[in-house]
């Protein structure tokens, strides 16, 4: 059975990017094990920022997926947050999915800074990106 891993905001807070993502949720498939991580689990911030991380890394470390969904960060924290992900992907060779909510990517990768060669690099990983309009 193939297994996939999304990562993404479930409700609550209501937005755009948790409703979308929770309707992922319902979606089946007989040949496919889906496991959510929602990145809104905890009411402080930064648990969900660690959380992310050490959950995350040691989940892509230690079983293995076909791909990863992801809804990309477009701010230097949230990257670096993402950063083991990129990279635990390209070393065990799982395709990325990102899934970009918001046209504002092109502004984030302009600015930012020393981390830009580490921006393109990750992203030049990416198997498959969702956008919503042609611009992003």
């Amino acid at each position: 059975m193939k297994k996939y891993l999304l990562i993404g905001p479930l409700p609550p807070p209501y937005n755009g990017q948790s409703v979308a993502f929770s309707y992922l949720k319902t979606l089946k498939c007989a040949q496919t094990d889906f496991i959510f991580y929602n990145t809104q689990r905890f009411r402080w911030e930064i648990l969900n920022y660690m959380g992310s991380i050490f959950w995350l890394t040691l989940q892509l470390i230690f079983l293995h997926f076909e791909k990863v969904y992801f809804i990309g960060s477009r701010s230097k924290l949230g990257f670096i947050r993402q950063l083991p992900l990129f990279f635990i992907a390209k070393i065990k060779g799982v395709k990325l999915i990102n899934h970009l909510h918001g046209a504002d990517f092109k502004f984030f990768y302009q600015k930012s800074g020393f981390l830009k060669p580490l921006v393109k690099l990750a992203y030049n990983s990416v198997h498959t990106s969702i956008i919503l309009l042609p611009e992003m």
